[in-house]
């Protein structure tokens, strides 16, 4: 009998170990290319970061100030113990080798926008060179000489860090209202076009007495536009033909809606654009595409909150400037007005706005001449804040609240002085002046009220933002999207007695306009100056080829206050029906 074999002969041996090591130096290449596709990774997100990085400081950099770079920036050769900038930052932090980064800014032909590319490139582990892009188009975004100071903007590749300036954060005319935690809020005066446009920013800043801290801003454009059903789709530029649906406010931002059901936009439906024919503002190309909604109730948020009626309708001026339903949604012309807020660089329609009171704001004694400024009076500005908080207040409890009149009313408030203006003798010299302010707030979406209500029940349940409570302002503040904006220039002026009285209203078709509020004495006698502004958003906005109201559904409403007037007759002023003399203004007569 033959017996068995045992083990491994020593070509079986060969075999498993050639096995073994190829299995095993496959392995170890895999862990190489690994590490090696690791690093580049990172470089690349690192890069991706810088150049993102690059396009956020663009977008807060003055209009004006965006440019090509004249040369790369060049982070070869990199000290990275004192990196100098961003992109040496960048290349230290990975270990990039051969970093450059480029910047190509491209005017419109309009010069309204900015085509801008960033671009970096680098050499990969591999010796391989390496690319990443970014394009985007920017529009003006720098702050007007005539906003707020507190924007000292940090420099291209600097640390980021918050604007700060030795600059009070106020402007003439504007007035900060108190948000809480030492921050306040305050509306940047009204920059206004012809065309039909009206342009302001609503700021929140921290002021220490030593510089203003910008913390947050909302760029606003009130527009009035001519436009055509048809004039939209195709006609418009690729990134502008498509109509949204409204922004509005979430509790914290403005954000375009967003249906859960995936619904299209009611202004889809019409195809709209801005007249071609129409000297406008260019917000008008959003204005006309998306201010559109369905009739009746809707799930959705609405550009006229306020309208309640079945039927939609879109209106045009005749012959003698009144407005006329129009029926074609084909190809008529109608006109319109919008509000626009800019969201993440895009100019976006927002939920229209309604205003909630309107009233005098008691203007600056000079020289001991009453109402001789345009300025708010400090002590009324301060007033005037108060009754704004204790008005706002009641929205952690209620939407809405109707009682704005009421409360700014109360004699122990002070805010109808003075009761009367004296003006010795009529004068073509002797101007005073009036300031017209107007209180909007948004319409409470659920998103938005869900948000107020949870930062007062997360107050509360620490024993704070209780009902009644002095402070309660400041838990309501932060998260209620209002705005007080000066429309002395924006109200329509009139006196009811105009032989006595005379008030300027601005004129904007004026070459030099004339400011409004401005009121002149013509003959002895008593007379209000009153002024009046439609709620809606053609009464934030000024045109000379568009005048008036441009919506019988929303804009229709409008708010009034006066200011009365005593005019005397060389230098005697009657007070109740009776003459005082005022030697201080002329000699007594024989």
């Amino acid at each position: 009998m033959k017996g068995s074999n045992a083990g491994f002969s020593l070509l079986e041996v060969l075999v498993a170990v050639a096995l073994l090591a190829t299995g095993l130096l496959a392995l170890a290449a895999l862990q190489g290319a690994l590490a090696r596709s690791t690093a580049e990774a990172k470089g690349r997100a690192r890069v991706l970061a810088l150049v993102s990085t690059e396009i956020d400081a663009l977008r807060a950099t003055p209009f004006a100030d965006i440019a090509s770079l004249d040369a790369p920036i060049d982070a070869r050769n990199v000290a990275c113990g004192t990196p100098a900038n961003e992109a040496e930052h960048a290349a230290c932090d990975s270990g990039l080798r051969g970093l450059l980064l480029h910047r190509t800014v491209a005017p419109s032909a309009g010069g309204a926008l900015k085509s801008v590319r960033v671009s970096a490139e680098w050499t990969a582990p591999t010796g391989e060179t390496r690319t990443v892009e970014l394009r985007t188009v920017l529009g003006e975004l720098a702050l007007a000489p005539n906003r707020v100071h507190a924007v000292a903007q940090a420099p291209l590749h600097a640390q980021a860090r918050r604007a700060t300036s030795s600059a009070s954060a106020l402007e003439p005319g504007m007035v900060p209202i108190p948000i809480g935690e030492g921050s306040v809020s305050a509306t940047t005066q009204p920059s206004i076009d012809p065309i039909g446009s009206t342009r302001f920013d609503t700021v929140t800043y921290t002021d220490d007495g030593s510089g203003a801290r910008l913390d947050n801003r909302i760029e606003t454009e009130i527009v009035k536009c001519a436009c055509r059903y048809g004039a939209g789709g195709a006609q418009l530029g690729t990134l502008h033909r498509n109509a949204r649906w409204p922004a509005v406010w979430t509790g914290h931002r403005y954000a375009v809606h967003v249906p859960e059901d995936n619904a299209q936009a009611p202004g889809e439906r019409y195809v709209a654009g801005p007249n071609p024919d129409a000297v406008q503002s260019p917000r008008c190309r959003e204005c006309c595409r998306d201010r559109h909604d369905a009739p009746g109730p809707s799930l959705h948020p609405k550009f006229d909150t306020a309208n309640t009626d079945l039927v939609y309708r879109k209106y045009a001026l005749d012959d003698i400037g009144a407005l006329v339903p129009v029926h074609d949604t084909s190809s008529g012309d109608y006109i319109d007005s919008c509000r626009l807020v800019r969201i993440d660089g895009w100019w976006r329609t927002a939920a229209d706005l309604r205003a909630r009171h309107f009233g005098l704001l008691q203007t600056q004694t000079v020289d001991g001449v009453a109402a001789a400024s345009r300025k708010p009076d400090p002590q009324a500005a301060e007033r005037y804040a108060q009754f704004l908080r204790d008005y706002l207040a009641q929205y952690a409890d209620t939407d809405t609240p109707g009682n704005a009149n009421a409360l700014h009313d109360e004699t122990a408030r002070g805010l109808n002085q003075p009761e009367r203006i004296t003006i010795p003798a009529p004068s073509p010299t002797d101007r005073r002046h009036l300031h017209a302010r107007a209180l909007y707030v948004d319409h409470l979406e659920p998103q938005a009220r869900a948000s107020l209500d949870a930062a007062i029940d997360a107050r509360r349940a620490h024993g704070g933002c209780a009902p009644g409570h002095a402070n309660l302002a400041d838990c309501v503040l932060p998260f209620l999207p209002f705005i007080t904006l000066d429309l002395t220039d924006l109200a329509a002026w009139s006196a009811r007695d105009p032989d006595v009285l005379a008030v300027d209203s601005r004129d904007p078709a004026a070459a030099d306009a004339t400011p409004g509020g401005r009121v002149q004495a013509l003959a002895p006698g008593v007379s209000d100056a009153i002024a009046s502004a439609r709620m809606s958003n053609s009464g934030a906005a000024v045109s000379a080829q568009l005048p008036g109201a441009t919506d019988l559904q929303g804009d229709e409403t409008t708010l009034e206050d006066a200011q009365l007037f005593e005019i005397g007759e060389s230098g005697v002023a009657r007070i109740d029906g009776a003459p005082h003399w005022r030697p201080e203004y002329a000699p007594p007569p024989e």
